[in-house]
């Protein structure tokens, strides 16, 4: 517990699927109410690699609102939502963001949009973030809004 007044280190976890955490390897930057942002990156240990999805819905909501995806990369079965939550002067990242350890390719990536049409994609190249419309294949892009502009300063 943090006593009053003193601040608590910042922590990214990486679930293990085995009920353990490690420290986990994506940038993420913290926008603390008194003081600078806090980056928090990885260091050290192997290069993991990680695949991000950007999704634009043609037909019922343009954020693509609530759209879930599944993602296959061999033993590897992950799924995620495009959620729009946050708090005071901060919201969350619009991208799904998967990570794929040490796989270098994803199988299959299956969008399941909100007008209830199913997208399959596959044999996708990790470590590039992808836009993709309904009905559409997914065009590898550089991210909008990026959070990875923030880190650079």
């Amino acid at each position: 517990m943090a006593l009053a007044g003193k601040k608590s280190r910042s922590a990214l976890y990486h679930n293990n699927h085995d009920g353990t955490f490690t420290d986990g390897g994506i940038d993420i930057v913290v926008e603390n109410l008194q003081g600078r942002p806090t980056i928090l990156r990885p260091e050290g240990g192997p290069p993991n690699h990680w695949i991000s999805f950007e999704l634009i819905d043609t037909k019922s909501n343009r954020l693509a609102l609530n759209a879930r995806l599944r993602a296959t990369a061999g033993d590897l079965l992950q799924t995620s939502e495009v959620l729009s939550g946050g708090s005071y002067l901060s919201r969350s990242d619009l991208r799904v963001h998967f990570g794929l350890g040490l796989r270098e390719r994803v199988d299959k990536v299956e969008v399941f949009w909100p007008t209830g049409k199913v997208q399959t994609l596959t044999n996708l190249v990790a470590d590039h973030f992808y836009t993709g419309k309904e009905g559409e294949a997914p065009v590898p892009t550089e991210p909008i809004g990026s959070l990875l502009q923030l880190t650079r300063y």
